[in-house]
């Protein structure tokens, strides 16, 4: 390497070289990163927590995911791969998973347990960690016990988690759960270095204490501008890791974020303006791939109209979702026609639920005859139905669409208002509100991830709709170890959701984004999750 190399080199991994400002001058471009082994991200929002138990927001993920690894993960195409376990063996009755650690160390030298593992399961099962997943792990036997109990009966309680020598960690299940190894793949089910957090609490989980058995380990973080990730000297697979610094950026705006990126200063894009992604798909940085989630309408089923089911579904179909997701969305996203997504096997390595329950709702409009009789059938409307949605532009775009076929089907005109999304989702856990836009990614890859937020105790399900039939179907599935039947009654969960209608699908989703050519193995999975350890300049 000639000496304007090495000076690049040292410019870019030296303590406070890298992005020293958004200001203007200094930056590295394009090309200096390719030869440095540098790639720049852009998360578009600060994390809200590096803690795997509290962390909640994709871009809180996407950084852990970097720095700690599981037992297993989500491969690109949804297959649980082996990660910190090498191997794992499953009892007959589904209930017993025994899983056997590879050898390896963490960031600061130490051997990485199996008490690892423990030690944080039984973290995030402490009420006082406040963990947002807990309810993940209550499959676990004694674990929704242990965490209702008080201090000192949860170090007395029995718990389904053992760690019988170093590298084995034992888990027992109060009953099947075919889709426990896309669950331990989760951020909270990752292990943590006892010792670091015990002795320094939340400061553990910030640099340059952060102790981590990822691919990378967390250098700087300075809140609202950058994380500087490099390699993890320890990992298992450290050879594998070509990339010399990891830094994600948190730019907002996407048109900003556009400027970042032709001026050379930002490497992969968080997604596209709406306005631009006509002009991109034509471009061979534009890339869009699937993420299982759906974007859908809920329905306060305790406000008139919507306290009937004929009016929610009149409601649904009035909606052309193909021409929403041609002319609206734009990003490669696909129409809802139901409310699981593609992408989620109904058992593991069985069909793909969406495809095997077959369209539950029509992607097109409806043609005038059937159109009439659904009017036939519907009483008077109110004119004072409001949609309330998140105040962004491409919510904006949506929401005139939903008004203009609602008003051309319907006869009815719908007020739209727009307010900040924290506000939008108390107006719904409040009931105060008659539509509503919502979303929903999946945790997992199991049907359940969607069904359950609609059951009749769900904290998420803010259509205040409750259905016997649908909870003991989901009941019934839960609690059956025979495959076929649990994937025939899940079908049949959904059916009734649909027929009764509280929330209305709109679309499947997808990421439209730009990523810089010459950059590759950059992974995406289905969940939205990113793996840079294989990333390189090309």
């Amino acid at each position: 390497m000639g000496s304007a190399g090495r000076m690049v080199v040292a410019i870019l991994l030296g303590s406070g070289g890298l992005l020293a400002c958004w200001s203007g001058g200094g930056n590295p471009s394009a090309e200096e990163r390719r030869s440095a082994s540098v790639v720049i991200f852009n998360l578009a929002s600060e994390p809200t927590s590096l803690d795997p138990a509290r962390a909640t927001r994709l871009a809180d993920l996407r950084v852990i995911g970097q720095c700690l690894e599981g037992l297993a993960r989500v491969g690109t195409t949804g297959q649980p791969l082996p990660a910190a376990a090498e191997s794992w063996e499953i009892s007959p009755d589904g209930r017993t998973y025994r899983f056997r650690l590879r050898e390896a160390r963490w960031s600061n030298g130490d051997p990485v347990r199996s008490s690892d593992f423990a030690f944080a399961w039984r973290r995030v099962l402490d009420p006082g960690t406040r963990a947002y997943w807990a309810d993940l792990f209550f499959a676990i036997e004694g674990a929704q016990d242990s965490y209702r109990s008080s201090a000192e009966a949860r170090l007395r309680s029995p718990l389904g988690i053992e760690a019988p020598d170093d590298r084995t960690l034992v888990i027992h299940l109060t009953r099947p759960i075919p889709y426990f190894l896309s669950l331990v793949a989760l951020e909270a089910f990752l292990p943590l270095h006892q010792t670091s957090v015990e002795r320094l609490g939340d400061a553990a989980f910030r640099a340059p204490d952060y102790v981590c058995n990822g691919p990378f380990r967390l250098v700087e973080h300075i809140p609202r501008r950058r994380i500087v990730l490099e390699p993890n000297p320890a990992y298992h697979t450290r050879g594998a890791v070509t990339l010399k610094r990891l830094v994600f950026v948190m730019i907002a705006n996407e048109f900003t974020e556009w400027t970042a990126y032709q001026r050379g200063e930002i490497d992969i894009t968080n997604g596209i303006h709406r306005s631009a992604l006509a002009a991109m798909r034509g471009r061979r940085d534009f890339r869009s791939v699937p993420l299982v989630g759906t974007s859908y309408l809920v329905f306060n089923c305790r406000r008139p109209p919507f306290d009937h089911p004929e009016v929610r579904r009149a409601f649904a179909l009035a909606l052309d979702r193909q021409s929403l997701v041609k002319h609206i969305t734009r990003g490669g996203e696909m129409p809802a026609t139901g409310f699981v997504p593609p992408g989620i096997p109904s058992q593991p390595g069985g069909a793909d639920f969406r495809v095997q329950g077959g369209d539950l709702l029509p992607a097109s409009a409806l043609s005038d005859g059937e159109w009439k009789q659904i009017r036939a059938l519907l009483p008077p409307l109110p004119g004072n139905i409001i949609y309330s949605y998140d105040a962004n532009e491409s919510q904006r775009s949506v929401a005139v669409a939903l008004q203009m076929m609602w008003r051309e089907k319907l006869g009815v005109e719908v007020g739209l208002q727009s307010f900040p999304a924290r506000l939008v989702n108390l107006n719904k856990r409040r009931g105060d509100y008659t539509i509503a836009s919502a979303s929903w990614v999946a945790d997992y890859l199991d049907p359940t991830t969607f069904l359950d937020v609609l059951r009749s105790n769900s904290p998420n399900n803010y259509s205040q709709w409750s259905d016997p039939r649908y909870d003991q179907l989901l009941d019934r599935a839960a609690a059956t170890s025979d495959a076929t039947e649990r994937t025939d009654l899940l079908h049949q969960a959904e059916g009734v959701l649909i027929e009764q209608m509280p929330v209305c699908p709109l679309h499947f989703y997808a990421i439209a984004y730009l990523q810089r050519p010459g950059l590759e193995a950059v992974e995406r999975n289905l969940l939205g999750r990113l793996d840079f350890s294989r990333a390189h300049w090309k």
